[in-house]
């Protein structure tokens, strides 16, 4: 069932039998007519944060506990400050990968940019403005940078593995050399390199 969006895209991070009712739900509810844009950083958020509020809270909750006999108010604290440590790491965590992704395959980000904001007119931009300095400059940027980067991820996982098989492909077709003292494989300073 089609309701006009570009559900090929999706599957990239919606896989299963729920895919298609959880991406409906996110865009009835949230809006978004891009499930893998701005929702799928909340979501990571989220998740992120959860995780590291579980851990301090209950971290704290243990040693008010020793400490106090009682947990309650230590927990709720150290709970809060979890998900703001988790939220906060992440996103310096995305910012900074999404910049040295930026530098390296401007075009590939340029494309997403303007895919997720089109109303921005990433497309007209000079391919030189699309440098981590000139997305540093701004927080707005920076979090349309950072959502496009995400969009990107299968693209960028291709080059990723393409570079990879290449790496493999000359380290295999490398020549082994046996050692005849001792009849073992020597790589050489030729394989030493991979």
């Amino acid at each position: 069932m089609s309701y006009g969006f570009d559900n090929k895209r999706d599957e990239a991070y919606m896989e299963g039998p729920l895919s298609s009712a959880t991406t409906t739900l996110m865009r009835v509810a949230g809006g978004w007519g891009n499930i893998s844009g701005p929702s799928i950083f909340m979501l990571r958020s989220l998740v992120a944060g959860s995780t590291t509020a579980m851990s301090f809270g209950l971290t704290g909750a243990t040693i008010s506990a020793v400490i106090f006999r009682t947990a309650t108010i230590p927990f709720i604290i150290s709970t809060s400050i979890g998900f703001i440590v988790g939220v906060v790491g992440f996103y310096k965590d995305c910012i900074a990968k999404a910049s040295i992704s930026l530098d390296l395959y401007p075009k590939i980000l340029q494309l997403h940019l303007d895919q997720n904001f089109p109303w921005r007119g990433f497309r007209a931009w000079p391919l030189k403005d699309f440098r981590a300095a000139e997305f540093a400059r701004s927080w707005t940027l920076k979090s349309m940078l950072l959502v496009s980067w995400l969009t990107a991820q299968p693209a960028l996982d291709q080059i990723f593995e393409a570079k990879e098989k290449a790496l493999i492909a000359e380290a295999c077709a490398r020549p082994d050399v046996v050692d005849e003292t001792t009849g073992e494989t020597v790589y050489g300073e030729e394989h030493a390199k991979f």
